[in-house]
């Protein structure tokens, strides 16, 4: 609103469209550049740490396909192995 709004209050805008994970700040806060606020991500591309056990390890191989469901979801996604290590 015009009439309420302050000189010194400036809006935070993200680099990309996305699900706000977590925020380290509050409405009138002040803050310094370079400070982390937010972390936003996109909910379209994520990496998953998965582990195996060390007898399983060399049925996995970069480029394998994997499926996988998170906890208590019974919706099944799929992605490739990117790395071993």
């Amino acid at each position: 609103d015009p009439k309420t709004a302050s000189a010194n209050l400036i809006p935070v805008r993200a680099p990309l469209a996305g699900v706000v994970l977590s925020a380290d700040a509050v409405v009138g806060e002040m803050s310094e550049p370079g400070r982390p606020l937010f972390v936003v991500a996109d909910p379209r591309r994520v990496w998953v740490t998965l582990h195996a056990r060390a007898g399983d390890a060399e049925r996995v191989a970069v480029g394998q396909a994997v499926r996988f469901r998170t906890g208590g979801s019974a919706e099944e996604f799929t992605g490739r192995v990117e790395w071993v290590g």
